[in-house]
């Protein structure tokens, strides 16, 4: 019996660990310090979820800066790197105010899981993979297109080196024809 019920506790925390690992750690992606008027950015990690929060009053996908100052987090004022930390943990998504150059704003952001930043980062990679892409192939095309250059201004050259022999091969024939007849009108005048 006691090896039983060993058996299901460990199966029980073995469940909870699977369960914990699955659902990931959630996090942000900044690195924040004190600051007189709340806590100052320090650090912003690429391809996190502070560099895709969204303008409350524009709408528009903006990123938090290195220099951004954050004085509150869903209305509730911040002035330590861990009553930040603490009050972004109990929220999925939530509201940052923050000054950037003495201008208060305000953005809507959420926390990541590791797989969706894994999920992220992918898509990044990929969209970065597409646009490198799309430059070889415009660099190939750019060199294409010198390349029909070049080809069709040496064809121009080649035309017109052609032309000047058939001119030449003409004039060359003319002058020849015209020597004989002078060769024959001379032997008819003798």
């Amino acid at each position: 019996m006691k090896v039983f019920a060993l058996w299901v506790i460990m199966m029980i925390v073995i469940i909870q660990i699977g369960i914990a690992f699955a659902e990931g750690k959630r996090f942000f992606g900044i690195g924040v310090d004190t600051d007189p008027q709340g806590v100052i950015i320090i650090e912003v990690i690429q391809g996190s979820p502070a560099t895709k929060v969204v303008d409350t009053s524009s709408g528009e996908v903006d990123s938090l800066q290195p220099g951004d100052i954050i004085q509150a987090v869903e209305g509730i004022t911040v002035s330590s790197p861990e009553q930040f930390y603490n009050s972004i943990e109990k929220n999925h998504h939530f509201t940052v105010k923050f000054l950037r150059h003495e201008q208060s704003r305000e953005v809507e952001a959420e926390l990541f899981s590791s797989y969706e930043m894994d999920t992220y980062q992918k898509e990044d990679f990929d969209r970065k993979q597409q646009i490198e892409n799309k430059q070889k192939e415009n660099t190939r095309l750019q060199k294409m297109h010198e390349i029909e250059s070049r080809i069709f201004f040496i064809n121009q050259q080649i035309y017109a080196e052609k032309r000047k022999q058939i001119q030449n091969s003409a004039l060359l024939n003319y002058l020849e024809f015209e020597k004989r007849r002078l060769e024959s009108e001379k032997l008819y005048q003798r």
